[in-house]
């Protein structure tokens, strides 16, 4: 078992990790720290083994859990966003335009009236 073996194996665990509590206040820094290796060499290690950074990742899995509870009536936009990991609305209503194409609440009304197809949750 080399150093590189075990460095990955931590960044696997680190994914997982993220995958299981992304609604967590994760950073970089954080994820490294788990990883007890350094940013360069995480992200290095991240990006071939989950073929996106660690900020692309973590994104999608919060958008993707906001865009859920938002379709399955759970949540006000509100509570969708803090509840998928985010603190600042304004952030959370870039990414989610950025993502989908439409503000929340226009999505969601689009996503209603049929305008849009269901949510793909595999991409």
């Amino acid at each position: 078992n080399t150093p590189e073996d075990a460095a990955n194996h931590r960044v696997s665990n680190v994914a997982r990790e993220v995958a299981d509590t992304f609604y967590e206040a994760w950073s970089l820094d954080r994820a490294c720290a788990r990883a007890g290796i350094s940013r360069r060499h995480f992200s290095k290690l991240f990006r071939a083994q989950i073929g996106r950074t660690f900020l692309e990742y973590l994104t999608e899995l919060r958008l993707t859990h906001a865009a859920k509870l938002l379709e399955e009536n759970h949540h006000s936009i509100i509570g969708a966003a803090f509840s998928s990991g985010y603190g600042d609305l304004s952030h959370f209503y870039r990414l989610f335009r950025a993502r989908f194409g439409h503000p929340p609440r226009a999505w969601l009304e689009k996503r209603n009236d049929g305008d849009l197809p269901p949510q793909d949750r595999n991409d």
